[in-house]
C-alpha cells in the first residue's frame, strides 16, 4: 500500500512540472537531438536547412547522410556529451550545435578542427582535399551581437576570404526574443520563425510556427512526437534537473562575481579603488571558485558543469571532493 502512495505521489510531481498542452522546448538537447537525428523526422531538417544554406529542400531530400545515427536510441545522459548533430550534403560537413554559453562556442571551435583534420584521408595528395565543413549554432544566451544571423569565415582586411574550407553561422536565440528587433532579409524573417518554434513551450505556440514553414501533415507528426517525448518521465527528469543545475550554476556564478566586487571595493579604499578592484576581484574569484566548486559537488553536479563553471582542474575537484 505505501508502494502505490509513493508512484501516485512521484505522477504528480511530474504532472506539476509539465502542465497540460505543455511541451520540452525544442532548444533543450534531449528534445533537438532526438527530433533533428530521427530520420522519421527528416522533412523538418529538410526545411531548417534550406533556410540556412538558401537551397531548395528538393535538392536536400535524399541528398542528406546522418553521421550520428539514431541518436533517438542513445542513453539520454550520454547524448549531451556528444555533437548535437553531424551530417552530409553535397560532400559538405555539416554540424548543428544548440549552445547555452559562450564557452560552448569555444568547444565547438575545437569540434570545428576535428571536423576538418578527419575530412581530409590518408593518401591525399593536396590540402584542397579536405572537405568543407559548415557548423551552425542556435546561441541561446545573451551577446553583444547585433544581427540574428552573423557568418564567421577567415578573412583579410579588404573582406577576402583567405580559407574556404569552412563558414560558421551563429544564430543569436535572445535576439530573436527582441519584440523590437527588425528582421535585415528574407532569410532572417525565416529564422525568426525557427527561433519561435524552438523556443516554444506549448503545443499550441508551435503548431502555429510549424505551419509557417510546413504543411498540416508534417506539422501533426511532429507535433505527435514531441508531446509524446514531452511526456515521457526520463526527458521529463533530465529537463528539469538541468534547468535546477543551470539556476544553482547561475546564481553561485551571480555571488561569486558580486563576493569579488565587494571585497575590490572595501580594498580599494584603503589602498586605492582602481588597484583594489582589481586586486579583491582577482583574489574574490580564486577563493570563491573553490567554495563554488564544493558547494556543486555537494550538490552533486556534473564534473563536466563544475569545471565549466569554475575552470577548476579535475585533480584539484577530486582534492576538494575528499575534504568535504
Amino acid at each position: 500500500m505505501k508502494k502505490h502512495k509513493k508512484k501516485n505521489k512521484r505522477e504528480s510531481a511530474y504532472e506539476k512540472v509539465l502542465a497540460p498542452g505543455e511541451i520540452i522546448p525544442l532548444w533543450r538537447d534531449m528534445m533537438f537531438c532526438q527530433i533533428f537525428g530521427d530520420k522519421n523526422y527528416g522533412f523538418a531538417l529538410n526545411y531548417l536547412l534550406a533556410t540556412l544554406l538558401e537551397i531548395d529542400v528538393n535538392d536536400i531530400k535524399g541528398h542528406l547522410t546522418y553521421l550520428v545515427k539514431d541518436l533517438k536510441n542513445y542513453n539520454k545522459r550520454q547524448m549531451l556529451n556528444k555533437v548535437d548533430l553531424l551530417l552530409e550534403l553535397n560532400d559538405e560537413i555539416i554540424n548543428i550545435e544548440v549552445n547555452t554559453d559562450d564557452i560552448m562556442l569555444k568547444r565547438n571551435i575545437v569540434y570545428l578542427g576535428k571536423l576538418l583534420a578527419t575530412t581530409l584521408k590518408r593518401g591525399a595528395k593536396s590540402y584542397d582535399e579536405i572537405t568543407k565543413v559548415v557548423q551552425i549554432n542556435f546561441d541561446h544566451f545573451k551577446t553583444d551581437k547585433k544581427r540574428l544571423l552573423t557568418t564567421s569565415m577567415i578573412r583579410d582586411e579588404d573582406g577576402l576570404v583567405d580559407v574556404d574550407n569552412f563558414v560558421i553561422y551563429n544564430i543569436s536565440m535572445e535576439l530573436a526574443k527582441d519584440k523590437c528587433y527588425n528582421c535585415l532579409n528574407e532569410k532572417e524573417m525565416k529564422l525568426l520563425t525557427w527561433c519561435n518554434l524552438l523556443e516554444s513551450g506549448s503545443l499550441e505556440t508551435f503548431e502555429k510556427e510549424a505551419l509557417k514553414i510546413m504543411n498540416k501533415k508534417e506539422t501533426n507528426l511532429l507535433k505527435d512526437r514531441i508531446e509524446e517525448l514531452s511526456n515521457d518521465k526520463e526527458t521529463i527528469e533530465l529537463y528539469t534537473e538541468l534547468t535546477n543545475e543551470e539556476l544553482i550554476r547561475n546564481t553561485y556564478a551571480y555571488r561569486a562575481e558580486a563576493k569579488g566586487k565587494a571585497e575590490g571595493k572595501a580594498e580599494g579604499r584603503a589602498e586605492g579603488l582602481a588597484e583594489g578592484v582589481t586586486k579583491g576581484r582577482t583574489e574574490g574569484k580564486e577563493e570563491t571558485q573553490l567554495e563554488i566548486a564544493k558547494n556543486l559537488l555537494r550538490k552533486k553536479i556534473s564534473k563536466d558543469v563544475i569545471r565549466e563553471t569554475t575552470g577548476l582542474s579535475l585533480e584539484k575537484m577530486e582534492k576538494l571532493k575528499k575534504e568535504l
